[in-house]
């Protein structure tokens, strides 16, 4: 049996972990509290703003206050990188958007690809960070709708 205490109520939440069975069910609902958490976070992010202050601020409860910050994500203009650092020196800051070439090849596929760019690009393709592991309980059957 593994537990947890959650801090703010002391409620202590056990699962089951002596069987392989165990484990499934008990990841499984696990899942559905983390999932129901972010929901419950996000349905009371709407409620803050009207404790929001004009400093960007909630009063302070319990040595706790909401701080509400309005982020705007900057980049840099390519043109103007290129003409103040150089070629060479552009291209070492460059990054690939694999997202991006991931559709653009996959389109290059539907379409035939007859220059065989895709299996050239996939080739020449270059490990990225730290390789990782990752668990993942996947659902093999799907439940029919009536």
């Amino acid at each position: 049996m593994i537990k947890e205490t959650i801090k703010q109520t002391g409620e202590i939440i056990e699962l089951a972990d002596a069987t392989f069975t165990d484990v499934m069910k008990s990841w499984q609902i696990a899942t559905d509290y983390e999932k129901a958490g972010k929901a419950l976070k996000e349905k009371l992010k709407k409620a803050i703003p009207q404790y929001i202050g004009s400093n960007g601020r909630s009063e302070e409860i319990d040595g706790y206050q909401f701080r509400l910050s309005n982020v705007q994500k900057m980049t840099y203009d390519k043109a103007a990188l290129r003409e103040a650092l150089g070629e060479d020196t552009y291209d070492l800051f460059m990054e690939p958007k694999k997202k991006a070439i991931d559709e653009y090849l996959a389109e290059l596929v539907s379409k035939g690809d007859p220059d065989d760019i895709t299996t050239k690009v996939r080739a020449a393709m270059l490990p990225k960070g730290k390789p990782y592991s990752q668990t993942v309980l996947e659902k093999l059957t799907r439940e029919e709708t009536v």
